[in-house]
C-alpha cells in the first residue's frame, strides 16, 4: 500500500461539514445566516469551521453585514493545488461519469480499485507547478 501525506487545505477540506460548505459556496455566495440554515449547524461551530476554510485559502470573506458575514470560493488566478471531493450526490447526478472515472483512475495507477461498485467518495488532490 502506498502512503501519501496530504497539504493542510486538503486536509480542511476533508471534514464533512466543510466539505458541505464548500459545496454550497460552490454554487453561489453564501451569508452566514444561509450557511446556518442549510447546514442545521450552530453559528459559533460554523465560524470555527469557517475560519479553517479562510486561514487555508479555501474561502474569503466578501462582506460583513451586522452579524451575518459573506464567504465565496477562493478562485486563484495561479493555484499551488486543489481538491476534488465526489461523493454520493455526484455519483446519483451522473453514475455513467463516476465509472469512467474509475475506469481512468485505474488505468493512470495501473491496478484495479477493489470493490469498485462500493466506493462512495472520492477525493484527488491536484498540485500545479508554475514556471515564472
Amino acid at each position: 500500500m502506498k502512503r501519501s501525506y496530504i497539504a493542510e487545505s486538503a486536509k480542511a477540506a476533508l471534514h464533512p461539514l466543510r466539505d458541505q460548505i464548500l459545496r454550497l459556496l460552490k454554487e453561489h455566495d453564501r451569508s452566514t445566516v444561509e450557511l446556518e440554515a442549510l447546514t442545521g449547524e450552530n453559528r459559533y461551530n460554523l465560524y470555527h469551521h469557517l475560519d479553517v476554510l479562510l486561514k487555508n485559502g479555501l474561502v474569503q470573506e466578501l462582506d460583513s453585514q451586522g452579524r451575518a458575514r459573506v464567504f465565496a470560493i477562493t478562485k486563484p488566478k495561479k493555484p499551488d493545488a486543489a481538491v476534488m471531493l465526489l461523493n454520493k450526490e455526484d455519483r446519483a447526478r451522473d453514475p455513467e461519469a463516476w465509472g469512467e472515472l474509475l475506469n481512468k483512475l485505474e488505468e493512470v495507477e495501473g491496478e484495479p480499485i477493489p470493490h469498485k461498485r462500493s466506493v462512495k467518495k472520492i477525493q484527488v488532490q491536484i498540485s500545479y507547478t508554475w514556471s515564472e
